[in-house]
């Protein structure tokens, strides 16, 4: 009797493990029979319960696997996963895959795989085993991140930039940050927006949405945070102070410009914002606006000059206001994560 078996590679069960850890749920979907699957499935650290596609097509999440399946059961059941509500990746090597390749969100052809295969999936792995799978999906959060960040940041920004231009001017009956200054504000920043794409990343142990109603709270919570503070210097500058106007408008060019790199920094990630690091370019952009705004406002560059001593006061206020939204911040983090488990 001659026993002929396919050998598994060794850094499977870590890598199912490590794909586990991210808070992805693996199904084994085969055509050999339920015994063949089940001993693969015990050996790399996989569930016992395996459907067919008599009982599992209707509740596919009841299982740990599939045996018996055709290719267009495959793509059935991808279908079936979709609807229940849930984003599907999948991967395949073989003409008959590239259905449910093609069906699913992520379709992730493997190196050996056919060119059928490799041309209806949308990832295509370039070294053997599931390495490339944790890479695709770490990537892809770290990007998502990325876009996060990005998104607070502008809402944040524009809400401070354009609610502080409106009141302040009835309020004052000047504009707070004369046009031109403005356009230096906005060039500044950009810089900065460039350079995210760059950026140190945290990466969720669980999958993530986009979730307009938390990211539009959070950038309303920061701009009003920052509004109150500009407005409370304003007010300072004017009565206490009693600078010039072109003065207190350089004052508020540097307040908005220490602002905006400070919402940089509370945006990145949900716990604190010293828990990760920034990118190299990302730090050396955000420091260096705020070296060059200060230069700016000290030197008289485009602006009345400013006391620098002024200046440094402002940005220790500047930190301490971030400290205390960096912990508003978490605590609507983790209010809505409460929220969502509620939900599941």
């Amino acid at each position: 009797m001659l026993a002929l078996a396919d050998a598994l590679r060794e850094d499977a069960s870590a890598l199912i493990k490590t794909i586990q850890s991210l808070g992805i749920k693996i199904l084994m979907v085969t055509g050999d029979t339920v015994d063949t699957a089940k001993a693969i499935s015990h050996q790399v650290g996989l569930g016992d319960r395996f459907g067919d596609a008599t009982r599992g097509l209707a509740t596919p999440l009841q299982f740990d696997g599939f045996a018996n399946f055709y290719p267009e059961e495959k793509f059935r059941l991808v279908q079936s996963l979709q609807r229940a509500g849930r984003i599907v990746g999948m991967t395949g090597d073989g003409v008959n895959d590239a259905p449910a390749l093609k069906q699913a969100e992520v379709g992730i052809a493997v190196q050996a795989a056919s060119d059928v295969a490799k041309a209806a999936a949308q990832v295509v792995l370039t070294h053997p085993g599931l390495e490339g799978v944790a890479s695709v999906v770490s990537g892809g959060r770290r990007v998502f991140r990325r876009m996060l960040t990005w998104t607070i940041t502008k809402i944040a920004r524009t809400v401070e930039l354009a609610a502080l231009l409106t009141f302040g001017y009835i309020a004052t009956g000047f504009f707070v940050t004369p046009l031109v200054l403005i356009a230096v504000i906005v060039v500044l920043n950009d810089v900065v927006t460039i350079t995210l794409a760059t950026d140190r990343s945290w990466v969720s142990s669980s999958p993530e949405r986009w979730n307009v109603r938390e990211i539009a709270r959070l950038g309303g919570v920061l701009a009003i945070g920052w509004l109150i503070l500009a407005f409370v210097i304003l007010w300072f500058a004017l009565t206490r102070l009693q600078l010039p106007v072109p003065q207190v408008q350089a004052l508020m060019f540097a307040y908005l410009m220490y602002s905006a790199q400070a919402t940089i920094y509370l945006s990145r990630t949900p716990g604190r914002c010293w828990s990760l690091l920034p990118g190299k370019f990302v730090a050396a952009a955000t420091i260096g606006n705020v070296v060059l705004a200060t230069v700016l406002a000290a030197g008289g560059f485009l602006m009345a000059p400013v006391s620098l001593v002024l200046l440094v006061a402002m940005l220790g206020l500047v930190l301490l206001i971030a400290l205390l939204l960096d912990q508003v911040k978490i605590w609507l983090f983790s209010k809505n994560r409460e929220e969502e488990l509620r939900q599941c």
